[in-house]
């Protein structure tokens, strides 16, 4: 099984948006680019409160992890999400997660 990985410079992020392929839902936004360094997932959201934030943050992260063994090799992925992420269903968020990183966008 792939271990998810951490984007943490702002050129990784940078590029993941500019070059990855996108799939939505409201409030969420998923950009998926290769990347010959593994698997990496980078987070922004933008949420009223720290518990918000974070809480969204959480659930995000799981849901890449049980997509993880779908993702291609090696691909860099950039998640923006705002505060709608917080009371969207976990199952939609899954769904979300398991779109973008088989490769298909919406």
């Amino acid at each position: 099984m792939q271990q998810l990985g951490s984007l943490t410079q702002p050129g990784q992020f940078q590029r993941a948006l500019r070059e990855g392929r996108r799939s939505s839902l409201p409030g969420v936004v998923a950009y998926v680019s290769p990347s010959s360094a593994g698997l990496r997932l980078g987070l922004s959201v933008r949420a009223s409160g720290a518990v918000q934030r974070n809480r969204v943050k959480r659930r995000l992260r799981e849901a890449f992890r049980i997509a993880a063994p779908l993702a291609p090799a090696g691909a860099d992925i950039v998640v923006r999400a705002d505060e709608r992420a917080s009371v969207t269903p976990f199952q939609e968020l899954e769904e979300l997660a398991r779109r973008a990183v088989g490769g298909e966008a919406s």
